[in-house]
């Protein structure tokens, strides 16, 4: 997903919260664009020593308002569209 926002899609995720509340949008970005912070948790990990980039998107949330690696867990939860310009 990453290399392909990197080559030019736009791709958008859209996660409903089935209990209620406020679901998420993500809008990925291309990496060129983020401005790394030691804070930052870039890997998400799978489990048996395996690991996984997370993807960079921009943030919109109420606390961090900037292009980082996604910090959702449940990217699987999320519906994926992507625009092909």
């Amino acid at each position: 997903m990453q290399k392909d926002v990197n080559n030019g899609q736009v791709i958008i995720g859209v996660y409903k919260n089935v209990g209620g509340g406020s679901g998420h949008i993500v809008i990925m970005m291309p990496d060129k664009l983020y401005e790394e912070k030691e804070s930052d948790d870039k890997v998400i990990e799978l489990g048996n020593d395996k690991k996984l980039d997370r993807p960079i998107s921009l943030e919109c949330g109420s606390a961090d308002k900037r292009i980082k690696p996604s910090d959702h867990s449940s990217l699987a939860e999320f519906k994926w569209f992507k625009y092909n310009p």
